[in-house]
């Protein structure tokens, strides 16, 4: 699978984030949900404009990620780096029947 088919950033949306195609949603808030133990199937389940696929691609993406910065020549070591924050693991908030991603918009902080 090609991670470019799903996964788009636009510094215009999503405050230049990579994200989902479609729905929006940051590949970060999928990675923090793979990462907090979530399956692809539960990610789904919580955000149902996402399929299996679009999980699939944002770990793609990561791995892509990965490999550049291995090939960079960067010497540190992974235990180095800090933890990702834990205020970019989203929560689903539920709008009725409808489910949406709970990231700030950009007129929330002004």
């Amino acid at each position: 699978m090609e991670w470019r088919e799903r996964i788009s950033i636009d510094p215009a949306v999503c405050h230049g984030q990579a994200r989902i195609e479609g729905p929006r949603i940051p590949v970060a808030v999928v990675l923090d949900n793979l990462n907090a133990g979530l399956s692809a199937e539960g990610i789904v389940a919580s955000y149902p404009p996402l399929g299996v696929e679009d999980v699939r691609a944002a770990t793609a993406y990561a791995a892509d990620l990965a490999r550049e910065r291995g090939n960079s020549g960067a010497t540190s070591r992974a235990s180095d780096a800090a933890d990702p924050p834990r205020s970019m693991l989203f929560q689903p908030r539920d709008f009725g029947a409808r489910r949406v991603a709970a990231y700030p918009s950009p007129g929330d902080h002004e």
